[in-house]
């Protein structure tokens, strides 16, 4: 549990997870494609960083990133590559469609 301290505008938490969220993120989805975050170079791993932060902070988890690579890994039609940013720019409509499946 983390512990929340003010600051006069807005509280802010002390959770030891919550720096990790985009590297755990990140991770998961590079194994969900099969693959391993510590092979890519390190210009993309700070790309991919700042994606998962952006993605961590709406909402997304490590789980969903994960689900999100191993399905659309494989997807044979797919001309489009699977990426971070792809997850970015595909995250909502894949979930309706997941949400739609299921309904």
């Amino acid at each position: 549990m983390g512990v929340d301290v003010d600051l006069g505008e807005a509280p802010v938490t002390r959770d030891p997870d919550r720096g990790q969220g985009p590297r755990l993120l990140a991770e998961a989805f590079y194994r969900g494609l099969g693959a391993d975050a510590a092979d890519v170079t390190l210009p993309l791993r700070r790309r991919d960083l700042a994606i998962a932060r952006d993605l961590v902070a709406v909402g997304a988890t490590p789980l969903e990133a994960e689900a999100f690579a191993r399905d659309m890994n494989g997807k044979s039609m797919r001309i489009a590559p699977v990426d971070l940013r792809s997850f970015e720019r595909e995250r909502l409509g894949w979930q309706a469609r997941c949400r739609g499946a299921k309904g």
